[in-house]
């Protein structure tokens, strides 16, 4: 940036370092605007922004960047992936449902898009498809055994399935988001409070959402999910 203001893609990936590690939101948006200005025909550069803009809970304008993004390269996963997102946050789940599994469609080990898929399927109440998405994202190979015990004890003995598996001290960082729905799900409130912190300790990139994803809407009024907003600067999100 220093040797060339005017670099689109210096700017770019600054803004998405300053999003994505430092949680400076404002200072981020700055560069990807400067970004998308700078080359308005590339359709990631307007992915970056419009993940900014959903962490910010500026969803409709998000939805808007992204489907512009679409427009320009109508088959890149990462698109219809934020597409999801903001689709979700928006409470449009059979919609953030289909730009998931569009994601699915062109990259089926597109990590986050089962995760977008799997939380409109629990706020629309199809919990054993919200299971088996976290299942074919993490497990594939081992579907049918998620199967076997979904069927033997229900959507809780998946959701304990999936804890037993990933309980590592060296997994649950890297799975502290999706860990805290799970714990969530299964009544457990602290829990998942403790798997968000885990989560933080390594600034998981899911955590940016974490104000506008309604399946943290449960823990909204804790004092210490306030807190954790507040560390990352997106209180007033919520407001």
């Amino acid at each position: 940036m220093e040797l060339d203001g005017n670099c689109a893609g210096c700017q770019a990936v600054l803004g998405f370092v300053l999003f994505n590690q430092r949680w400076e939101w404002e200072r981020a948006g700055t560069h990807m605007r400067r970004a998308v200005e700078l080359d308005p025909k590339h359709p990631g550069k307007r992915g970056y922004l419009a993940m900014q803009m959903a962490s910010q809970g500026k969803l409709e304008e998000a939805l808007a960047e992204v489907d512009r993004g679409i427009s320009i390269q109508p088959y890149q996963s990462t698109l219809h992936t934020i597409r999801s997102v903001v689709l979700c946050g928006l409470g449009r789940y059979e919609g953030s449902i289909a730009a998931a599994s569009r994601a699915i469609s062109f990259k089926r080990l597109r990590d986050s898009a089962w995760d977008w898929r799997a939380y409109s399927m629990f706020q629309l109440d199809r919990r054993k498809e919200g299971v088996m998405s976290y299942v074919h994202r993490l497990f594939e190979n081992e579907a049918p055994a998620a199967e076997t015990v979904i069927s033997k004890g229900g959507v809780e003995a998946g959701l304990r399935w999936l804890l037993a598996k990933t309980g590592t001290e060296a997994d649950r960082p890297a799975r502290g988001v999706n860990r805290a729905h799970w714990k969530l799900l299964l009544g457990d409130p602290d829990g998942a409070l403790e798997e968000l912190k885990s989560a933080e300790s390594i600034r998981h990139f899911e955590l940016v959402y974490l104000a506008v994803n309604p399946a943290f809407r449960p823990l909204r009024e804790h004092q210490e999910f306030k807190a954790l907003l507040a560390r990352m600067k997106l209180e007033h999100v919520m407001e």
